[in-house]
């Protein structure tokens, strides 16, 4: 009899589990009083069957105890997902889109607290307050903010599963822009613009250390807005921004995520992109907001006067941002400079995924020295000797010596496949690094023509993969007309 009984909540157990599991997965909504009610029915299927098993009747006790044991342990795997839904909203799977805008919710709930660490000694407690003041505004956010900074993500989160999930991440992306907005501009009543935003520079690059490439990946719109593009728009000329925004309008014809940016006022207007570029895969955001951003830097460009000369200032002045905002340099905001614009190799090297041949060897080694200083990852592959090349590159920097010399760091020049090997090995490793190599004269000479160029292609294509550089210093006179044409095929020439 007491097999049959047991059996009873066994099956209850059992079914309440599978039905609590269906309406979380359908419904996504945490389910705690279901969860309670089969916990309490496997536990007392769990007991019926030790019992079977204590009176001799293991025909029936072993399986309810198995099955007791089966479903625990499927709901301990349960419980564990809901503490973590409750405590750790990024980990909900309640669907790609809205787990990304909950994760990107939590690291910018992270990073405006690390951020005000560094604004609020500076500006004082008006910080705290222009923040909760702006929070105050959207339905998302209001009241979410505790007394010490926090953001009470439990509340957002409750919040955000009764909402569109289309309109989440938008409301997010510009929520934050305009706290930061509001802050830069509290800044400004006690500094000029250009300190306020250096100061932001700095806040943000020492944030950015500890919270990565989310830090940039929904950050730099509003980054690229403050730093470059909003002093721009302010010093046009009367009519400029109307034919701003009607060119843009006739772009977004062709291209709508660069018809996303517009100027009201005065001020570029950012909230159409960040919606826009919340509908786009996570690793795409930055090159989306690139692509945007490009378009809109040629029309301003355009205009000529004023805004072209502040937009080249800031264009050779990038190595220096960067220098500041170095997880940027594995993206190609070079791609920003307007086509018609003179750069410089050392701001035309900053692009990843690039490679350049220069004929003036002191140029190639001074934009290889500036990416090394930027703190990229560096290899030489020369055939000078290193203890020579040292002395005018950074120490740091991996040597490879192409020699028939029968050492450690050198590679006989007749044996391409390693050095091949050699550079291919050290960029899958090193992601973003950036690759010096002289000698091509010299291993024109021992192997033929093609058997080198084939190599500088295959190097040129990791390169490429691995979003590293590529300097290749050579001297043209070593090479015969068709040659060199072939060199400057398989690479951008300077």
């Amino acid at each position: 009899m007491i097999e049959e009984l047991s059996l009873i909540p066994a099956a209850l157990g059992s079914g309440v589990f599978i039905l609590c599991t269906l309406i979380y997965r359908i419904q996504r909504h945490p389910f705690w009083k279901f969860s309670a009610i089969s916990s309490a029915f496997l536990f007392l299927s769990l007991l019926c069957g030790g019992i079977c098993v204590l009176s001799g009747s293991s025909i029936w006790g072993i399986p309810f105890v198995g099955l007791g044991i089966a479903a625990c342990l499927s709901q301990e795997a349960a419980t564990r997902r809901l503490f973590e839904i409750a405590h750790i909203p990024s980990s909900m799977a309640a669907g790609m889109e809205l787990r990304n805008d909950i994760e990107a919710m939590g690291e910018y709930s992270s990073l405006t607290e690390e951020f005000l660490s560094r604004i609020v000694p500076f500006v004082g407690n008006i910080a705290r307050d222009v923040v909760r003041e702006r929070f105050s505004r959207v339905q998302l956010f209001r009241g979410c903010m505790t007394a010490d900074g926090h953001i009470d993500m439990r509340l957002v989160f409750e919040r955000l599963q009764q909402m569109d999930v289309k309109e989440t991440t938008g409301i997010i992306y510009t929520t934050f822009l305009q706290v930061h907005e509001s802050l830069l501009e509290s800044c400004r009543t006690m500094m000029s613009y250009e300190d306020a935003v250096e100061r932001f520079d700095e806040a943000l690059s020492e944030v950015a250390g500890h919270y990565g490439e989310q830090v940039y990946r929904y950050g730099l719109p509003a980054i690229l807005t403050f730093r470059l593009f909003q002093p721009l728009v302010s010093a046009l000329p009367e009519g400029a921004i109307g034919r701003i925004n009607e060119r843009i309008l006739q772009i977004s014809k062709t291209d709508p995520l660069a018809g996303n940016l517009r100027i009201e006022g005065n001020r570029i207007t950012l909230d159409n992109l960040y919606i826009r570029l919340s509908q786009l895969k996570p690793e795409r955001v930055i090159d989306g907001a690139i692509q945007a951003f490009s378009r809109f830097a040629e029309v301003c460009y355009a205009e000529g006067g004023e805004t072209s000369r502040r937009m080249e200032e800031f264009f050779l002045g990038l190595p220096e941002f960067l220098s500041r905002h170095r997880l940027l340099l594995r993206y190609d905001v070079v791609r920003l400079a307007p086509r018609g614009m003179n750069l410089p190799l050392s701001v035309r090297v900053l692009g990843p995924g690039r490679s350049f041949l220069v004929k003036d060897r002191e140029r190639a080694i001074a934009a290889f020295r500036q990416l090394v200083e930027l703190g990229l990852p560096s290899i030489c592959i020369s055939s000078t000797h290193p203890d020579r090349l040292r002395e005018e590159l950074p120490g740091s920097s991996r040597m490879v010596w192409i020699s028939g010399e029968e050492v450690d760091y050198a590679v006989p020049p007749s044996h391409l496949d390693i050095i091949r090997d050699t550079v291919e090995n050290f960029l899958r490793e090193n992601e973003g690094a950036v690759l010096f190599m002289e000698g091509v004269e010299y291993l024109a000479l021992i192997n033929d023509f093609s058997s080198v160029l084939r190599l500088l292609f295959d190097i040129r294509d990791a390169v490429a993969v691995r979003c590293a550089r590529l300097i290749v210093s050579v001297n043209p006179e070593a090479f015969t007309r068709d040659q060199f044409i072939h060199l400057e095929r398989c690479m951008e020439v300077v």
